[in-house]
């Protein structure tokens, strides 16, 4: 009798291991996001306690939103601790090779390694680009495009390098010999003095 009762005693603690073993990773949906933590809901019966979330690499933060699939790791079953170990992609978020990331503000970078794009919109954008040196080449056309106005600043702006010789003229400087406003002068491009 006293053995039945040992075989009975471990076929529980393996059942009750089995559960928890069951529980230790699953996934579940973002429902709120509190600072650093967030609580995710499970089923309709479990909706853990604020958890913190996995930053992944220094290169690569996203901390997850309302509505994300995540997949949480939970000690020993716990069903209302754990850690989220990271979002998981809906389908069609991304495509194989490519690059998506969107932040909270709604700003987006993407990357397709197939046509080499890369992407970078954002209603509150603001890019600034800060180098020793900085050149820009296309072998096709180039851009640029602004609601308001385009200003080019430095101590030498040199239109075409094949022409380094030759000077924008001002409408706003006198002709030299007529004394009158240059009637050659740019519409299109403006210069200060």
């Amino acid at each position: 009798m006293n053995e039945l009762r040992i075989i009975q005693e471990l076929m529980e603690k393996v059942s009750d291991l089995e559960r928890k073993m069951d529980n230790v990773v699953v996934d579940g949906e973002v429902e709120e996001v509190e600072g650093n933590r967030v609580r995710v809901r499970i089923s309709e019966d479990y909706l853990t306690n604020p958890v913190p979330f996995l930053a992944g690499n220094s290169g690569d933060f996203r901390k997850p939103k309302k509505g994300d699939t995540v997949r949480l790791i939970r000690a020993q079953g716990n069903p209302l601790g754990g850690v989220v170990a990271g979002v998981i992609p809906k389908t069609g978020d991304k495509k194989e090779g490519d690059f998506y990331k969107e932040f909270e503000d709604g700003t987006k970078i993407s990357y397709s390694e197939k046509s080499g794009q890369l992407n970078v919109a954002g209603k509150k954008l603001k890019l600034n680009i800060e180098a020793l040196s900085l050149s820009l080449k296309t072998s096709g056309n180039a851009s640029i495009e602004s609601k308001g106005a385009v200003s080019v600043k430095g101590s030498q702006i040199l239109l075409d390098k094949k022409e380094v010789n030759k000077g924008v003229v001002s409408c706003d400087y006198p002709c030299q010999i007529t004394g009158l406003p240059h009637g050659l002068g740019s519409a299109v491009v403006k210069v200060g003095r």
